[in-house]
Parts: C-alpha cells; structure tokens; sequence
C-alpha cells in the first residue's frame, strides 16, 4: 500500500508541474505575439547591447537566436501566438493543461472560431502526428508555391570514407517519390529470401538493408537491358601488386572497390576490368560478356552448390556472365570461381603466379 501511494504522490505532481508548464506556455505566446507586433525584436533587449543590434531577420530567426529553437519550431509558434488571439477555447486548452503545447501548435495551423471545440475535443483522443496530418492537408498555398512543389526535383550523389562508400539522396513531390517507393518495394519484394543457415548472414536484414537491395536490382535490370554496351559499362582499374597487398581499385567516374567486393561488383552488373601494370599501362582488358560451358557450370554446381554472395541475383533471371583473365573456354591452370543466382558467373585465373 505503501508504494501504490508513493506511485500516486509522484503521478500526481508531474501532473501538477504539466498543468504549470502549459500555464506557462500560453503566458510565452502571449509575450511572443507582443513582441512581434511591436517589431521588438529588432533590439536586442539588453541594456548593455543597445539597440538595433539584435542581428535578426525577422521575430522566428530572433527566437532561434534568444532560446535556440530551430526555424520549423519558432515559425509554429508565432503562428500559434496569433491565431490563439481569436481561439479562446484553444488557449484555455493550453492554459489548463488538457492540451499541450505540442498539439496546440499545430490545432494553430487550421482552427477557425466555428469548429474550436469540436476540434479540442478531438485532440484529446488523437495523436500529435494526426493533427499534423490534418494541418499539412488543409494547409492553402499559392499557385506558384503549388507550381514550385510539383516541379523541384533533384537527386545528388557523392563517395565518402575515403571513396569506398557511396551516398545517395533524392527529393522529389510526394505523388512521384510515391511511385519510387513503390517500385523499390516491388523490387525487394522480388528479391530472394536467403537460406537461414547461410554463414555468411549474421543479423535479420533490416527494412532499409532491403530497399537498398531493391533500388540496387531495379539499377541493374535497366544495365542488362541497355543495348549500347559502351553506355552501359562500368570500368575498375586494377593493379595487380596493389590488389595483392589488400588495397582499393579505382572505379572510373569516382570511388574506390575494395579488393573483397571486386568479384560482387563484376557478377552483378556488366562491368569491365582493365587489368595494369605498376605504370598504368593496360596489360589485359576483359571483353563484356562470356557465357561459361557446360563444364564449368558443373563444376560450379559440384563445388559451391548456391550461390556465394548474397542477393546476388534472382531466380528466373539471367546477366551477362564476364571473364577476368582468359577466354571462357579455357580452363585455368588456378583460380577461384564464384556462382551467382540466376546463371550469372565471374571467374579468375591467375598465370605464373601474377
């Protein structure tokens, strides 16, 4: 009995110190409108400083500046500070508590005097991010703010940690990033499930692992299907003694191919290798493609039984195979070859030891 009483003491006074903090709240809107209707922010507010010296460019960068709240944040709350002029029922809400600050910046955004405590009444049993939702909804742009939405798009790319990663960011209007989402779903979705015994699968691949999968395969089917090999041709320059010791091969636009993803990036797209020397010079250059024998292929299927690298291919598919290093008749006198998902095929030779 003890401790249920404790539980409900210490209950109740956070309860108490909400109920001030949302008292306190609605008495920071208050000030904030004043503020900004008297243009006070241009001063800085400190009798040392002066005035005309508050370097703002308007009331939402001087908060940011005075309490550090970021711009999205400042800008709802002088929105809220107005509108909650001619919404007393909205203000009472903060002022008592059964709203918090959080709802009521966003109740802010769409509340007329007419629906006021329909719309309390509602945001009581939803939460935050609905009222969001339903001001993002019912928010009015201008035809050229409309125009601009529809129209800005963009997609950037750039390596980092020192070239072996690859970043990619897009931006597009909701209706057109939808049907990219959706296309990366389908494609994951096609993806095929790896075997759960698979040693080289450590952790449960995540929801973003995934997509990355999926945007990946839908990049690689637009390759297999380019007919211009040229356009569709990525070059890794490779130097044998650099390899040897464990170092990166440069990729040709940018970036750097770790020696252990070299044999990943050959399977599973159409790339060609530029094998040189210590002076650039090209000592060998693979042709695009090479479907291996009916020797090879049992040798394959005797040896690695599944495919070695995981999401390599999918089942009912078939890339373009390519050779590093001889033509693909010809048996290597010691190599390592590797078997992909849906008859894709990479294979290395070495000679004299090279």
């Amino acid at each position: 009995m003890g401790n249920a009483r404790n539980t409900r003491k210490l209950i109740e006074g956070m309860d108490a110190w909400h109920v001030r903090a949302c008292h306190a709240e609605r008495r920071m809107l208050r000030h904030i409108a004043a503020v900004d209707d008297s243009e006070a922010w241009k001063e800085c507010g400190d009798e040392a400083c002066g005035a005309e010296c508050s370097g703002a460019k308007d009331m939402a960068h001087y908060l940011g500046i005075r309490y550090g709240f970021s711009r999205w944040k400042a800008e709802r709350l002088i929105t809220a500070a107005h509108a909650l002029e001619s919404l007393p029922h909205l203000a009472e809400a903060l002022s008592s508590g059964r709203l918090g600050v959080d709802k009521v910046m966003e109740l802010a955004r769409f509340t007329t005097p007419g629906e006021e405590r329909a719309l309390v009444d509602w945001a009581q049993n939803v939460p935050g991010g609905r009222i969001r939702e339903e001001g993002d909804l019912r928010a009015k742009r201008s035809k050229g703010d409309a125009a601009d939405i529809v129209r800005e798009r963009s997609v950037r790319w750039r390596y980092h940690d020192e070239g072996r990663r690859f970043a990619l960011s897009a931006d597009y209007p909701a209706a057109e990033g939808a049907v990219l989402a959706r296309a990366i779903d389908l494609a994951r979705a096609d993806l095929p499930e790896l075997p759960e015994d698979d040693p080289a699968i450590t952790c449960p691949e995540t929801v973003d692992e995934s997509r990355g999968n999926g945007l990946l395969a839908l990049a690689s089917d637009r390759l297999a299907e380019e007919t211009d090999s040229e356009r569709a041709t990525v070059v890794i320059h490779v130097r044998a003694d650099p390899v040897a010791r464990g170092e990166g091969s440069r990729i040709e636009d940018g970036g750097i191919a770790g020696p252990e993803t070299v044999d990943r990036l050959l399977c599973h797209a159409r790339v060609q290798a530029v094998l040189e020397d210590e002076g650039g010079s090209a000592v060998r250059m693979t042709t695009m493609a090479h479907d291996p024998t009916p020797a090879m292929m049992r040798q394959l299927r005797y040896r690695d039984v599944g495919c070695r690298f995981p999401g390599a291919g999918r089942s009912g598919t078939r890339s373009p195979t390519t050779s590093r290093g001889g033509a693909s008749e010809a048996v290597p006198s010691s190599g390592t070859w590797s078997s992909c998902a849906g008859g894709t095929t990479t294979w290395s030779t070495t000679s004299d030891g090279a």
